[in-house]
């Protein structure tokens, strides 16, 4: 799957440290199986999003790619759309969902600050440990 939103893709790299990110074609998995707790850690981007009838389909597979959870556990849904479109979500509501919608503020192009320091240095630091007390 392709994600289109640049919101969702900075996502994957911070779900790229601690889980694992598999593309099943029309959905992508974001999985933390050390962490089954961690919502959204644990969650499904659909292609699209929802409609009606999705419901139990979703939940369906939700259960399949996490079968480490017992009951009760959560279901998280997102879907990658390039307009903040809802889709047909009232099933979801009805079912005891929320509807989470968000703003990702992004920009066309970067400009130089007005008093940018071209003498700046940047040095990578490391901790190292010297014998033992």
């Amino acid at each position: 799957m392709k994600v289109r939103s640049l919101g969702r893709r900075t996502d994957f790299i911070f779900a790229g440290f601690s889980g694992l990110i598999e593309d099943k074609g029309g959905y992508t998995l974001i999985k933390t199986p050390s962490n089954p707790g961690y919502h959204w850690g644990n969650y499904m981007v659909f292609d699209r999003a929802p409609e009606q009838g999705d419901l139990n389909r979703w939940r369906s597979l939700f259960d399949q790619e996490f079968s480490f959870y017992t009951e009760p556990h959560h279901y998280v849904f997102t879907w990658d759309t390039e307009a903040n479109h809802p889709g047909e979500h009232q099933e979801f509501l009805e079912a005891g969902f929320e509807l989470d919608s968000a703003v990702v503020l992004t920009a066309k192009e970067l400009k130089k600050p007005a008093h940018y320091n071209d003498e700046i240095e940047f040095k990578k630091l490391s901790l190292t440990r010297s014998g033992s007390r």
